[in-house]
């Protein structure tokens, strides 16, 4: 008995040491609400309408987002796509101009922004314990809006239509932990940008659980704004955007 004793612990030991997975797949929805006001040139066309206000936006549709993750010891890596549609109708109560196209007041106009949104993130953890871990974020954001209006223009039917690329650099803090081996993940980010007093932040929270050591159901929160004062990243734009929604998903990690 005491010579297979040995034996018996070690084949115990083997048996705890299961494989980290360090990769993760994801499909996931975001709901986000979007609100803005423009007002200056974009592409030598003016521009000056406020989404809510004069549109009446709403959300409409929220395509199916995904993303994949690398999450080791010293580094992560994060690579994400999602995509909603917006639609709105109302009357205006003053004069608005998209794509060098002007709605009078009192005209009715149907309106719609597709946003597509990508993200390429790098957190080097700075910090790093047994379950928790502090960490830098470097990356890329970019919104592309994708905005038509149609309405009357001298009793004609008339359609404006403009592609907004909205380019963000990320950088902030971020810091994440689990519980229970790994069967809850979380982690939460602020990221913080000035330039030319224009300004931008970015708040995420994330928490993952696991009933299975592969599969796992995700939620987790995104709000993001924008204030852009003239002479700022634009000489001839004025702008600020909103956007923030709760989503939720499903994980294989591998």
């Amino acid at each position: 008995m005491r010579s297979i004793l040995p034996f018996l612990l070690c084949a115990i030991s083997l048996s705890a040491q299961v494989p980290e997975r360090k990769w993760s797949f994801d499909l996931h929805g975001l709901p986000a609400t979007l609100e803005g006001d423009f007002q200056g040139t974009v592409d030598n066309q003016p521009i000056v309408l406020n989404l809510k206000n004069d549109l009446a936006l709403g959300k409409d549709k929220t395509k199916p987002g995904a993303s994949i993750e690398y999450q080791g010891h010293r580094f992560g890596l994060t690579l994400s796509a999602d995509a909603q549609d917006y639609v709105g109708s109302a009357i205006l109560t003053r004069t608005i101009s998209l794509d060098g196209k002007d709605y009078q007041m009192g005209t009715l106009v149907n309106s719609q922004i597709k946003l597509t949104s990508y993200d390429l993130n790098w957190t080097i953890r700075a910090l790093t314990w047994e379950q928790a871990w502090i960490g830098v974020d470097l990356g890329f954001h970019t919104w592309d809006l994708d905005m038509s209006a149609t309405g009357d223009i001298n009793s004609t039917p008339t359609t404006a239509a403009e592609k907004i690329p909205v380019p963000i650099p990320q950088l902030g803090l971020s810091f994440g932990g689990k519980a229970f081996g790994d069967r809850f993940v979380g982690r939460a980010s602020f990221h913080l940008l000035t330039y030319k007093g224009a300004t931008y932040h970015r708040w995420q929270g994330d928490v993952r659980y696991f009933p299975l050591s592969w599969l796992g159901l995700r939620a987790f929160l995104d709000d993001e704004s924008f204030d852009v004062p003239q002479n700022s990243v634009k000489d001839d734009l004025i702008f600020n955007l909103q956007r923030s929604g709760a989503g939720f998903g499903v994980v294989v990690r591998f």
